[in-house]
């Protein structure tokens, strides 16, 4: 993604709205610069407010909201969230996270001995570890990992590995492939690497987990089987919110929820919207999440101005840190995430432990709260874009790392 004449236009227009003018409807911290949106996300207080109003609802009388409300409440929520997905209600489903829909599908399906599942070098760790315990646990399967290397060069080489991978492991049954690869942020070519898959009988789960609200989303055209996405990183909404879709194209009538309880075979709507007493607003919040998202200019607004703001950051800290962003081909960049590497710091090693020891220093002496990753001997910062966000966040954060290695040099 690119900034184009139009782009710049209107992110000038939008910066009257966004950046300062807009930070007061979040809650974030009075003097701390917040650039790490895309690990955690954050709440506007209006949507806080409405969950406030929900956990009272549900105190005041709990039997009457278990026993009369709550079902309501969370088919309403995803009537809303199918409208916002344009999928059908009966096919999606509300649970806490993607990786628990990751999952979902991978403890579900009818593995076999010999079986594969294949996950790539840039999978979400955690259903790294997921992939492998499944693998694990079922004799004779195995967790294969395709191995994607940087620079990439286009989405053809990627389709390309991709293809030389299935054909020379015929006996890969599960993929699972990441919309944007976290936290390396790259958007993986998920239509085409679909294909390939379906075309060798292999069955495809997205994980997605920053795909709502970053990335136009048509999920009957991109036709995996199954489909899981957050709303709690880019639709503000509370933590603890996320969606599993299934394509009804597919069979897959296995898919069954990791908690077995009293539905149990009576649907995916019973099934996954009760498996045991449990705190349900962040998911009946997605509703004012969304109108909160489309209020403030929607999809076409908040990627402008975010996917703007978020590459004259990344122009800015190369240019004054004599660095790079992370090699990847502009129509594979995240729209609101960018990774920028960092100059050598006397005293952070290129190590896996001093990734988390700079992002402490970054947050501890200077007020920042930004994301740090360590890629092929690299230590990169992971840049996220919101519409609280403004060009003079990301100077503050040029300015404390050139000021950090001078403090190390002293």
């Amino acid at each position: 993604m690119e900034e184009c004449g139009e782009n710049i236009k209107r992110f000038e227009m939008l910066s009257k709205k966004f950046g300062p003018n807009i930070k007061e409807y979040f809650s974030l911290r009075e003097g701390s610069t917040f650039l790490n949106h895309g690990s955690y996300g954050t709440v506007p207080k209006k949507v806080t407010d409405h969950q406030i109003r929900l956990l009272m609802e549900m105190e005041s009388h709990p039997d009457d909201w278990f026993r009369n409300k709550v079902d309501k409440y969370i088919k309403e929520a995803i009537c809303n969230v199918s409208e916002f997905l344009q999928t059908s209600p009966q096919d999606t489903v509300l649970i806490q996270n993607a990786t628990k829909g990751v999952n979902t599908v991978l403890k579900s399906c009818p593995l076999k001995s010999s079986d594969a599942i294949l996950i790539t070098s840039l999978t979400y760790p955690a259903v790294k570890i997921a992939a492998n315990a499944v693998a694990a646990r079922l004799e004779g399967v195995e967790c294969l990992t395709l191995d994607i290397r940087f620079p990439i060069e286009s989405e053809d080489s990627i389709c390309d590995q991709y293809q030389t991978f299935l054909d020379q492991h015929t006996n890969i049954k599960l993929a699972i492939i990441d919309h944007i690869t976290s936290p390396t942020a790259v958007v993986m070519p998920v239509k085409r690497l679909v294909k390939l898959c379906h075309d060798r009988d292999v069955i495809v789960i997205i994980d997605g987990a920053h795909g709502p609200g970053q990335l136009p989303l048509n999920l009957l055209e991109i036709d995996a089987d199954f489909y899981t996405g957050n709303f709690h990183k880019w639709v503000y909404t509370p933590r603890g919110c996320a969606f599993l879709w299934k394509n009804p194209a597919y069979q897959n009538d296995w898919l069954a929820p990791l908690v077995t309880s009293f539905y149990h075979g009576q649907g995916l709507q019973l099934e996954f919207g009760f498996e045991g007493t449990k705190d349900d607003t962040p998911c009946i919040s997605v509703t004012e999440g969304i109108k909160f998202y489309q209020d403030i200019g929607g999809f076409e607004e908040i990627n402008c101005y975010n996917s703007t703001l978020v590459r004259r950051a990344a122009d800015l800290l190369t240019s004054a840190w004599g660095t790079q962003k992370l090699a990847i081909p502009p129509s594979m960049e995240s729209p609101n995430m960018i990774n920028v590497q960092l100059f050598d710091i006397p005293g952070y090693l290129k190590t896996p432990s001093d990734e988390k020891h700079l992002m402490k220093d970054l947050y501890e002496l200077y007020g920042i709260q930004t994301m740090t990753i360590f890629i092929q001997g690299e230590l990169y910062i992971r840049l996220s874009a919101q519409v609280y966000n403004c060009v003079e966040d990301y100077e503050k954060l040029c300015r404390a790392v050139l000021d950090l290695r001078k403090r190390v040099l002293q």
